[in-house]
């Protein structure tokens, strides 16, 4: 049988391609399916969602197929708990357990530790404040902003309130192994709208000045001790100007990672190494672009530049994801306009 990586994703093509660029065969089980997911993978699976009774059925179905080397999850898998306990009883799991990613959610006990470390963070509450109208809601259960809401009711299992935070969103990406902490890069982040907390985009841009980057260093150093990291990962944060506060830890690779195509950051992830390269000085960007209105993708000629591009014949509904594109340039602002002009090109040429 043919040796394989499985990827497991809400969207597995970021993963499937970084695999090909390490020589590895991937599989992938996502929510999407999407045209350029199919066109580098051996095979791929599109579900619902990632819950264990879905996802165990067709896991056993390229078992029989496949021989499954390993497992490497992105966004989505790393909220689904029980599926995967699951898999790390079946396979090498590569990256962070499930305990890890349960410790690293946003709870009582990792608040003490943020307490414990001087890092600072919108106040959060697990009962519904006085001033909720001032909180958002938040879902430990999901993944890239989505489920954020303004606090219009009370919260459900697997939530808590935080109070909203004004300013300019960022995150960074890291390596956590056996050396400690290697900083990949800053970047600056956006969404969707200033309602909408959806993920839309993100440049390689410090936001931050040096004294509050080294902060935010510091605050890694501290939290990847508390539990066993590994791998690649992303803190967010967001500055407004005076004081910089922490939002959460990502423990799977990022969409950041794919502003460092120059840098084999799938196999230091799997090997819970550090990479030797240095990345380029140009400025990268990529953004996700959202259906205004309910679309019906027909055959459309997509551009090259690109990807995360939907079946012939998918519906897509009014603010949900169309497709992603990326920009390289000298300066942020050139790669900003670069970003504007794709995605004009999109509505106006492609999205009809």
């Amino acid at each position: 049988m043919l040796d394989c990586t499985l990827i497991i994703a809400n969207s597995g093509r970021m993963l499937a391609q970084a695999a090909r660029n390490e020589n590895l065969t991937p599989l992938v089980i996502d929510l999407f399916a999407d045209q350029d997911t199919q066109e580098i993978s051996e095979k791929v699976i599109q579900l619902q969602n990632l819950s264990l009774a879905l996802l165990s059925i067709e896991v056993l179905t390229l078992q029989s197929e496949y021989n499954i080397k390993s497992i490497v999850y992105g966004s989505g898998l790393e909220n689904q708990h029980e599926s995967l306990v699951c898999l790390e009883g079946l396979y090498e799991v590569c990256g962070n357990k499930a305990a890890v990613n349960a410790q690293y959610a946003v709870n009582k006990k990792l608040l003490h530790h943020l307490d414990r470390l001087n890092i600072p963070y919108p106040s959060v509450s697990f009962i519904r404040p006085q001033n909720a109208r001032s909180y958002l809601i938040k879902s430990s259960r999901m993944s890239g902003g989505q489920g954020v809401k303004f606090c219009i009711a009370d919260i459900e299992e697997g939530e808590y309130y935080q109070q909203h935070q004004k300013g300019e969103s960022g995150s960074v990406l890291f390596l956590a192994a056996q050396q400690g902490v290697q900083i990949i890069g800053f970047h600056k982040q956006w969404t969707l709208s200033a309602t909408d907390f959806s993920f839309a985009g993100i440049i390689k841009q410090n936001i931050l000045p040096a004294e509050k980057a080294a902060q935010v260093v510091a605050w890694l150093n501290g939290l990847v001790k508390l539990y066993s990291f590994k791998g690649l990962g992303s803190l967010d944060f967001i500055w407004d100007g005076e004081q910089c506060y922490f939002l959460e830890i990502n423990c799977r690779p990022p969409a950041s990672m794919m502003l460092y195509p120059e840098l084999d950051l799938l196999s230091a992830h799997i090997k819970g190494k550090f990479v030797s390269e240095k990345p380029d000085m140009n400025v990268k960007g990529l953004q996700v672009l959202y259906a205004i209105e309910d679309y019906r993708i027909q055959s459309p000629e997509w551009p090259v530049w690109s990807f995360d591009r939907p079946k012939n014949a998918t519906r897509i509904k009014s603010n949900q994801p169309i497709c992603s594109t990326m920009a390289a340039g000298k300066t942020v602002a050139q790669v900003e306009e670069k970003l504007r002009h794709q995605k004009d090109f999109i509505q106006n040429n492609v999205i009809k």
